[in-house]
């Protein structure tokens, strides 16, 4: 039943993420990408949730956001929510794994920032036109390299990492980055979040690589020495799996993460894409 006109503007203003109210021929708010939800939260303190209740403060119900920082319109963004004061959510960048872009990282003067450093040989190969994943990891190493020197934190993503040489690439990869990390102090050693672009992840741990997320955390947590707290998951619902594909990468790593620590894996980032009902 549709609601009455002076309702649905109310509910409009009132819930962004579109309970009830819609926008732009019946688009729910819910679909509008992160970017546009951090433009109205700058322009709106009602869109904030208040620190500690809500969104920030002891209860870190939103511990981070993300801007993208290539962008003017993100960065203007960035601006305006770092002035509103809130010590959460914590703002951080994210940028191509690039220096052109990471010099963007230090200028804005943050402590924190993703990184793509996409994983399977299609984006390797024809996306970001490298000749060997030799020269792509090297290129990769050097921005994470430049963020130690600087002080600043990277949060490495692995795009498309169901599609992606688990043994041949991956694995190497972050092994030389924990390696890296070794050298810097805890608070500024690298995050690895797993990124199932495509939505090709299952939670099956029969399943074979690069598909089975219960495989990936193990080899991560348990042969690579990722810790708890540094493993990140980022799911796609192209096949209507992100709610159990997010909970099976946080089980696994419960499961097998490292003793006596507490279990931090964010199954944070879970993208609604692809998914008409959403």
């Amino acid at each position: 039943m549709r609601l009455p006109k002076r309702r649905a503007a109310a509910t409009r203003r009132i819930t962004p993420w579109g309970a009830g109210g819609t926008r732009n021929g019946g688009s729910s708010y819910r679909r509008q990408n992160q970017r546009t939800l951090l433009r109205w939260a700058a322009s709106d303190r009602r869109l904030v949730p208040p620190a500690p209740r809500r969104g920030g403060g002891v209860i870190q119900v939103i511990r981070q956001t993300e801007f993208f920082l290539y962008t003017k319109n993100d960065r203007e963004t960035l601006d305006r929510c770092r002035a509103l004061g809130h010590k959460y959510p914590e703002c951080t960048g994210w940028i191509r794994a690039v220096k052109g872009d990471f010099r963007l990282v230090k200028e804005a003067g943050l402590t924190e920032s993703g990184m793509l450093t996409s994983c399977s040989d299609y984006h390797i190969f024809q996306k970001l036109k490298f000749r060997t994943r030799k020269e792509c990891m090297e290129s990769y190493c050097e921005v994470v390299d430049a963020a130690f020197e600087a002080g600043i934190r990277p949060r490495c993503h692995l795009e498309d990492i169901t599609r992606a040489d688990i043994e041949g690439f991956v694995l190497p990869f972050v092994e030389r980055l924990m390696e890296m990390s070794e050298k810097v102090p805890e608070e500024q050693r690298a995050k690895i979040r797993l990124c199932d672009t495509m939505g090709f992840g299952v939670s099956y741990p029969g399943a074979e690589l690069p598909r089975s997320i219960p495989k990936l955390i193990y080899k991560l947590n348990r042969e690579v020495g990722v810790p708890s707290d540094r493993l990140e998951w980022h799911g796609h619902n192209d096949f209507h799996k992100v709610h159990t594909n997010a909970g099976t990468a946080w089980l696994y790593d419960k499961r097998d993460g490292l003793k006596g620590k507490k279990n931090f894996l964010h199954a944070k980032h879970v993208s609604l894409r692809g998914s008409p009902q959403n």
